[in-house]
């Protein structure tokens, strides 16, 4: 996808339809950048990752997916997600950054700063 391309018409138009407010995808606020991960764990394919950038309009200022050979738990998947996607967000100077992830796992250990010895906590201390 095209730096600046529309994805899924955004809240406003949503709105415009009478679709439910709190359901689907939500701009950040003003002047920050939104980072959606995701990723899909193939038995014999290995693991795909993606993360995608949009800014507060909704419209894409990057993605990036990579396809690994390696076999791990999807929480630490997903987190190898957000830290690949933080890393590239910083690399291009976005100071002002919310992330959404499906993993609730990622979500409450990123919120309450979990700290422990696993894989999973590791990576967890690579985040910005």
């Amino acid at each position: 996808m095209e730096e600046g391309e529309a994805v899924g018409g955004g809240r406003d138009e949503q709105e415009r339809r009478g679709e439910g407010r709190n359901e689907g995808w939500a701009k950040p606020c003003l002047g920050e950048v939104k980072l959606n991960v995701d990723v899909c764990v193939r038995d014999e394919e290995g693991l795909g990752l993606g993360v995608v950038c949009r800014n507060d309009r909704g419209m894409i200022r990057w993605a990036i997916t990579v396809q690994r050979r390696e076999w791990l738990e999807p929480r630490e998947v997903e987190s190898k997600a957000m830290l690949m996607g933080l890393k590239e967000t910083a690399r291009r100077g976005h100071m002002r950054i919310v992330m959404e992830s499906d993993c609730q796992v990622l979500v409450e250990a990123v919120k309450h700063r979990s700290f422990g010895g696993s894989d999973f906590h590791l990576i967890l201390d690579d985040m910005p």
